[in-house]
Parts: C-alpha cells; structure tokens; sequence
C-alpha cells in the first residue's frame, strides 16, 4: 500500500504476516504529515485531504479488497449530506462503486474471530476484479473541530477465500444470525446518508432456508402513498416509512439481498434502519 502527502511524495505502510493492513489516523492536525499510524488528541482546525492508495497483491490473485472499519467517527452528514467530512472510495469494478460515507460507521468486534467479524454492518467488499485500479481512500475533511478518529482494516479477498462475497454485494453476512445496520446509525444521533445505492447479502447457511428479518428500527422514505427515493429492495417489494416491530421473510428461492436506495435529499432526518436477521431450519 502506498498513499501520497500533501507535496506528493509516497509514503509507505507495512503488510504484516497474514496479509492484513492497518490504516490507524486519528485527530491529527499537521497540515503537511499524515503519516502511519499517527494519534493527536485535538480536534482538526484546518481542512484536510489524506488520500491512500491500496495496491493489489498480485500473489494472491486478489479479487475483492475488504475494507473493516474497526473504527470510524467522522463529522456527520447535514440533511443526509456528506458535505462537511467524507469517505470516498474509488478504484472499484466499473458499476460497483460504494457510496460516499461520513459520520459514525465504528464496528463492535470484541470476542469475535478474525474471519467471523467480517460479517458486520462496518464491511464495505469492493470489487476489483476488471478494474484497473487502483483502490483509493479519499478521506475528506472540513474545517470544523470534532474529535475524529477512525482505523480501517483492509484485507486481501482472492476467488476461493472463504469470505469472498458474491459479485457487486458491498456488504456479506455469513453468520447464521446478527444485526444489520444503514451506515450512520447510531440511536438518538445518526441519519441516513443520501445516495446511497447498494446491495447487502446473506450467505447460504448448510440446515438453513429462508432468512427472517425484524426491525428494531426503520424510518426511511415516504410514510404515506408509494415508495420513491428511499426505500429497501426486498424480492419484488419496495419497503419505506416509519415504522418499528417490522418483520420480512426473505424466501430460500430466490437470492437473499437487501437492496439500498436513498435519494439526494434528507430534510426530515430519517435514521435509516437497524435490523436483527436470523436463518431458518428447512
């Protein structure tokens, strides 16, 4: 991995052992040095613009780069808009590219495994087979002060590892049970990102068929007549409102995914979903 200052020099990051790089940036405030890892406890003053370049390892014959965000707190969005501090990410399969991320993504993964933590709502899978590449992160951010702070994990995906996620799934759950959340969600806090345009799928589980979804939380889109820029894509439905105690049965006949639609704009603050799934025996 290499990634550029702000004169364009490169600087470089080690890869350890099992392939696993770290990018470990947090609340630094020298305009002139993002270097790795670096921590200063004050808010950022200046605007910034760190970019990282991912590099494939030919090796592996990489297929997908899985990006973890073990933590990721950022200045959050304005009606729906990432307009003060963003993520963008760049580099994907044509047709596959995620959308803009800002605002609290962290990820719980205390006691999990290293392979099973990587199902969970703060994994972003990228597509970069046929890519010409590279992969970059593009972290953005404004000049207000907020104590920002975010570590992402970026693990190598060749064909046959055992996480490898199907094609143009930005997020893969594989656990038979857990919880799914839209990016930005955090109770009492967050809101839902505008444009967001993505797939969320479930592994098939041996024993299991249909897959069970209940909402703990959903506000999302219209409340009243048809669904229009913001939705969830289940089967042939389209699901908006506000709502909670929403339940849905993803059917074993078809793929089970969840598709993600925001439109440009939201002024009523919806927050988006969070959502315990759970696989059912045949």
């Amino acid at each position: 991995m290499s990634r550029y200052d702000a004169g364009g020099n490169p600087l470089k990051a080690q890869i350890n052992s099992s392939g696993d790089l770290q990018l470990m940036l947090t609340n630094f405030n020298n305009a002139q040095d993002c270097s790795l890892p670096i921590t200063v406890d004050l808010p950022v003053k200046i605007i910034r613009r760190c970019e990282f370049t991912v590099t494939r390892k030919v090796q592996s014959r990489t297929c997908q780069v899985l990006l973890l965000f073990e933590e990721f707190d950022l200045l959050g969005p304005v009606n729906g808009d990432c307009g003060n501090d963003s993520l963008i990410i760049t580099g994907a399969k044509p047709g596959t590219s995620p959308p803009v991320l800002c605002g609290y993504n962290t990820g719980q993964h205390n006691g999990l495994t290293p392979r099973s933590r990587y199902s969970h709502s703060s994994t972003v899978y990228l597509n970069v087979d046929h890519s010409s590449g590279p992969v970059n992160l593009n972290m953005v951010l404004s000049s207000l002060p907020y104590n920002r702070d975010w570590k992402i994990r970026v693990i190598f995906v060749g064909p046959c590892d055992e996480c490898k996620a199907p094609s143009r799934c930005l997020q893969y759950f594989r656990k038979p049970s857990g919880v799914v959340t839209s990016f930005n969600y955090k109770p009492g806090a967050g809101s839902m990102l505008n444009n967001q345009a993505y797939a969320i799928c479930f592994a098939d589980c041996p024993g299991y068929c249909d897959v069970g979804l209940t909402f703990s939380d959903f506000s999302l889109g219209n409340t009243i007549g048809a669904c229009a820029g913001d939705y969830l894509g289940i089967g042939f439905s389209q699901f908006c409102g506000d709502t909670s105690g929403l339940t849905i049965t993803l059917n074993a006949t078809f793929p089970a995914i969840i598709g993600v639609l925001s439109d440009d704009n939201n002024d009523f603050l919806d927050n988006g979903f969070s959502l315990n799934y759970m696989h059912m025996p045949c």
